[in-house]
């Protein structure tokens, strides 16, 4: 979890200073080797070729490059507007989430 603009957002942190983050059709290099992400959201016929693929750059001193899970829709780091986010601002680690179900009475 970050801070970021005026609210908290919750990102992956797919890259750290110093390290070199690129993408291919979906598909995440960091320092040239492909991450295995099983936890990523499925294409949808709404993917933004913008966020599908984006060129290589090398994460800046004291920065993180920071990805959504729901890729093809997500504001984060690939986007000029959004960009590397600094490590100060991160606040927390997300561990798992409770979804409460309420029952009817039928």
């Amino acid at each position: 979890m970050l801070r970021h603009g005026d609210g908290l957002v919750l990102k992956r942190i797919i890259a750290m200073s110093g390290e070199t983050v690129s993408g291919v059709d979906r598909k995440v290099f960091r320092n040239g080797k492909q991450l295995d992400e099983p936890y990523l959201a499925s294409s949808t016929a709404k993917d933004q070729a913008l966020l599908t693929s984006f060129d290589a750059r090398t994460v800046g001193p004291g920065e993180l490059f920071v990805l959504g899970d729901n890729r093809d829709r997500s504001a984060d780091s690939r986007l000029p507007g959004y960009g590397p986010v600094k490590t100060a601002d991160v606040i927390g680690k997300y561990h798992w989430t409770y979804w409460y179900a309420r029952r009817s009475k039928n």
